[in-house]
């Protein structure tokens, strides 16, 4: 039973490994030791999503398996966003940086191969910074005959009136020609039309209306948003869609503690939280064990185990706010904590998958 168990196993990372290696695209920074500027850390983000940090004389590996837009930001030790890069991804290609810095400034030098090689090759191994983005590829999903390409699941959402509009992350529907929502109702063979009525990358959040002429209006929303800035140690839980390729397409719940009151270097407007997350999480709720909303999933640290960050709700209710609408959730904040079991029965039906193409 356990030689059957190892062959089974085995066969599952082999699977995985040539399953990795199939359409991928990387990126190679180079951080050269020589150059004036002051921070000992630069921090590298990928599309928003904080990937490692950069010492003098080392190198930054990232791998992807999606096409299209890929935005580098560097960001200095003390929070200032300093200089972005913008690349088209192709898969199967490899894209070679080194990053010139003075006093003030830090500059992207795209070069090839060989000149990056000439570049790096002093680079120390132990300094080196492997990161994979998704080791599960999203599988496309066969479009509807109105749409052309493919639509990819994307991420979470939820609803916040009842006649269609909801709420994800900026990030899960940015450079989307066409959004479907697809678990309304609890029902997951029906998807439908969405547009964008509002996507800040500051912010990163995203109000969408359901468009779609086959679309009713849903039940009262069971929950409220509250905006109070809640304690460390407060019990939460999160709804949501992660890798749903290989984990299935059936809502998945984690839970855990508020852990900082604020996310990654100390941004305000974030909670870190223990509850375990996945790509695909990003946009769902964040709720309390009284099942009010408190936070919307939007990252988690690549270096850190069980470090989620989360969009506190106050953001979330003055951004809603700038639309000049009214929320439509419970306007009465839940006072009884009912069980989990009960509470995730309550929710269930108003929490979506995002797709896009």
């Amino acid at each position: 039973m356990v030689f059957k168990f190892l062959n089974v196993t085995l066969f599952f990372l082999i699977f995985v490994v040539l399953y990795s290696q199939d359409e991928s695209a990387t990126v190679y920074i180079y951080r050269p030791s020589v150059g004036s500027y002051r921070s000992n850390n630069l921090y590298v983000f990928m599309n928003e999503t904080y990937t490692g940090s950069l010492k003098r004389n080392s190198l930054l590996k990232y791998t992807t398996f999606n096409e299209g837009r890929l935005e580098i930001e560097v960001m200095t030790s003390k929070s200032q966003r300093s200089r972005k890069a913008l690349i088209d991804l192709q898969f199967n290609k490899e894209y070679y940086f080194v990053l010139e810095s003075s006093h003030r400034k830090i500059k992207f030098v795209e070069t090839d191969k060989n000149g990056f090689q000439k570049t790096s090759n002093t680079v120390k191994a132990e300094r080196n910074i492997n990161f994979i983005q998704e080791k599960y590829k999203e599988k496309p999903v066969k479009a509807p005959n109105n749409i052309s390409g493919t639509l990819v699941a994307a991420g979470t959402g939820f609803a916040i009136t009842t006649d269609g509009y909801c709420v994800t992350c900026h990030h899960v529907i940015d450079g989307a020609k066409s959004i479907k929502i697809e678990g309304i109702n609890g029902d997951y063979t029906k998807q439908y039309a969405a547009k964008v009525i509002k996507s800040d990358s500051t912010f990163d959040l995203a109000i969408l209306k359901i468009d779609d002429p086959d679309f009713t209006a849903i039940e009262q929303i069971p929950y409220t948003i509250d905006s109070d800035t809640k304690d460390v140690g407060t019990e939460i839980f999160t709804l949501g869609y992660p890798l749903t390729e290989t984990m299935g397409y059936e809502l998945k719940l984690t839970d855990g503690i508020i852990s900082a009151k604020s996310g990654f270097m100390g941004i305000t407007a974030l909670y870190q939280v223990s509850a375990p997350v996945q790509p695909g999480n990003s946009g769902g709720p964040m709720l309390d064990k009284k099942g009010n909303i408190v936070g919307v999933i939007n990252a988690k640290h690549i270096l850190a185990e069980n470090a989620t960050y989360a969009i506190k709700s106050a953001l979330l209710v003055s951004f809603i706010e700038s639309l000049h609408f009214e929320i439509q959730t419970d306007n009465n904040e839940n006072q009884e904590e009912l069980p989990l079991i009960d509470q995730v029965k309550r929710v269930r039906n108003f929490v979506y998958i995002i797709y896009k193409n």
